[in-house]
């Protein structure tokens, strides 16, 4: 039996639409999850998933028009993120989780010097100087393998991957228990995208922190997380210790994704993509959102929505046919 872990960051029951002029998008459909302290969790899923939304989400940052958290609650440390008022959000973002955002090219002010940006983070959360919270942005640039003197650069002055370390360098400035990582790697060539990745996983290590991190890169994912949670089309399908999940996967959605991906063992096989399409979020779904494309799906995945079950200690699935054959033996 393994031992309970402490949670940080306590997700149920989460939903969340957008308001559209073309009608009502069901982005989030009622997930829950959580992290333990010091612990990763890796949320993997293809484009449209619902995964950034779940992210803004934590930070009470779903823009409001068009998005709406109709339901759930967010508890961080116990406390409910939804029920802050906007002092202790402001508190809350940065202090205790930092969010490291898909672009680096757009999450720096192109106006402001890198020193200065770090600088502002940190005299936002503590009671320093301007030249403190200076000397802490250079401490943060050496931290993340840049050297000081650069602090009086701009950010056009720097490649995409020494960016996305400035970028780090402000999530991380003033010691957040929480980091969120929505695709850090997204716009960085390969050999960079190791370099950033191996970096946040260190410094993660380090400083004791707990990590969501977003990603449709499994590869990614088996390096750096503790447990896996799979979403498909607003849902979690699968969840579970990343040996759970990549070495007992039992969700059709999750076998197809490894099964669409190259295999070395395999040369020369051809891959097996996941046939069909995501279902339009914008579709109130009746059953089982993956029975359009499932290999195994009979009439009860069309007509009931599967829970989230437990089939271990640690791992769970959303699917009609596993929790028959559980019962079954």
């Amino acid at each position: 039996m393994e031992e309970k872990k402490e949670v940080l960051l306590d997700v149920k029951n989460l939903r969340v639409e957008y308001d559209t002029d073309a009608g009502v998008v069901y982005a989030v459909n009622g997930i829950s999850f959580s992290i333990g302290k010091k612990k990763t969790l890796g949320l993997v899923g293809e484009t449209g998933a619902g995964k950034t939304t779940t992210a803004l989400s934590i930070l009470n940052l779903v823009p409001d028009p068009p998005g709406k958290i109709c339901e759930g609650s967010i508890l961080l440390d116990g406390q409910d993120v939804l029920c802050m008022d906007v002092p202790a959000l402001e508190k809350m973002r940065g202090d205790d989780v930092a969010m490291i955002f898909q672009d680096p090219m757009t999450a720096l002010n192109p106006v402001m010097t890198v020193g200065s940006q770090i600088a502002e983070s940190v005299m936002l959360h503590n009671k320093v100087s301007e030249e403190e919270a200076m000397q802490r942005a250079k401490e943060m640039l050496k931290l993340v393998g840049i050297s000081e003197s650069r602090a009086g650069d701009y950010p056009h002055q720097f490649s995409g991957g020494m960016k996305q370390r400035v970028v780090i360098a402000i999530a991380l400035a003033c010691h957040p228990r929480l980091l969120i990582a929505d695709e850090p790697t997204t716009a960085l060539d390969v050999t960079i995208q190791a370099q950033v990745l191996s970096l946040i996983k260190q410094l993660i290590q380090d400083r004791d922190m707990s990590m969501l991190l977003i990603t449709h890169d499994l590869g990614v994912v088996a390096e750096t997380c503790d447990d896996v949670a799979v979403m498909y089309s607003g849902k979690i399908v699968e969840i579970g210790t990343a040996d759970d999940v990549f070495n007992h996967m039992l969700h059709d959605y999750t076998v197809g994704l490894f099964n669409s991906l190259p295999n070395l063992r395999k040369r020369g096989e051809e891959l097996q993509p996941i046939k069909g399409m995501m279902p339009n979020p914008m579709e109130k779904i009746t059953g089982c959102s993956f029975a359009p494309r499932c290999p195994h799906a009979t009439e009860r995945c069309f007509r009931e929505i599967p829970e989230l079950l437990p089939v271990s200690d640690t791992h769970l699935v959303a699917c009609h046919r596993i929790q028959e054959e559980k019962q079954n033996g």
